[in-house]
């Protein structure tokens, strides 16, 4: 078609033609603003679909398959240009970009499958770069997929598919999991500022624990299973299978001491020693006959921070105790 514009085409068959499945060309004037939609273009001897010059024409939800040279080609000035949805597969390139001179700024791709090309899966000789993001390319390896572009230099293809499924894309990488055996309350994974934080004991030593860690992604830094200093936060970095990265800050806090008991309890001039008993939580001695106990000073032991009698915080040999019975 020559000079056409604002045409829809549809669920059409365009295969095994002897040149092109669809051809737009600039004739007295662009090609501009037409819509293919859900077309196959396919087996035809050189392009699936040729493009040249024109300015917001869309393709969604095509394919474009074993065509013999490119799934499609672009020469030219074409601008506004989106691609979506569309797979151009198994030929020999494609996506042809054929002008050196194009300026790729105004196009949108995103969500095509573009794979199987024995050439390359994209040829961009324009010095612009193309943005081509949320594409299946054949392969879950980045540097497989940087070989399937004649110039990855000059083709944007962060975050990708990683299977043909299209579901998961290459830059997912986080800390799903991570616990420490012993730890006294459930780990906190905080997505918005990538901390990590969970306690363990009062007393334990942190200065070799060994955390337990899952992730999504290619790999963990220190892995999982390592014996670590947590004195001060430790850095973990997860890699995605694309190869960007997230530090995650991970911090590990000491509950408060939660032992509150008294080991040492003694009177001057008591008779014998003091019994403790702790199932009944009693302190037991006996003063000479005669003693005068509304007034005693003890000398004591604990395992707590504050010893109280009713609401008088008691100091060990210095505060005078009324122990009448």
């Amino acid at each position: 078609m020559e000079s056409a514009d604002y045409n829809t085409f549809t669920d059409n068959v365009a295969n095994s033609n002897a040149k092109y499945g669809f051809y737009f060309s600039a004739g007295t004037s662009n090609s501009d603003n037409n819509t293919l939609t859900n077309n196959n273009a396919n087996s035809n001897t050189e392009y699936g679909i040729r493009m040249n010059s024109g300015t917001g024409n869309t393709l969604i939800g095509n394919t474009f398959n074993s065509n013999v040279i490119d799934g499609i080609r672009l020469k030219d000035v074409i601008t506004n240009l989106t691609l979506n949805n569309n797979s151009f597969t198994n030929s020999q390139i494609g996506i042809d970009i054929a002008t050196v001179g194009m300026d790729l700024a105004s196009w949108s791709l995103t969500n095509n499958n573009i794979s199987g090309n024995s050439t390359y899966n994209i040829v961009n000789v324009s010095t612009s770069t193309l943005t081509a993001t949320s594409t299946w390319w054949g392969s879950s390896v980045k540097a497989t997929v940087e070989a399937s572009i004649n110039s990855s230099s000059t083709v944007n293809f962060l975050p990708y598919y990683i299977s043909s499924g299209m579901t998961t894309l290459s830059d997912i990488k986080a800390i799903t999991g991570f616990t420490i055996p012993g730890q006294t309350v459930s780990t906190t994974i905080d997505e918005s500022t990538y901390a990590i934080s969970l306690t363990m004991p009062y007393g334990t030593d942190v200065t070799s624990l060994v955390p337990t860690i899952t992730i999504t992604g290619a790999s963990v830094d220190p892995i999982s299973g390592t014996s670590t200093d947590f004195t001060s936060t430790t850095i973990y970095t997860v890699t995605a299978i694309d190869e960007t990265i997230q530090a995650y800050d991970a911090t590990v806090s000491l509950a408060p001491n939660s032992a509150k008991a008294i080991t040492g309890f003694t009177i001057p001039t008591q008779v014998g020693s003091t019994t403790i008993s702790e199932s009944a939580h009693t302190i037991t001695i006996v003063m000479p006959n005669g003693t005068n106990v509304s007034a005693l000073v003890s000398t004591f032991i604990t395992t707590g921070s504050l010893v109280e009698i009713g609401e008088i915080t008691q100091i060990s040999g210095s505060t005078s105790v009324d122990l009448a019975p």
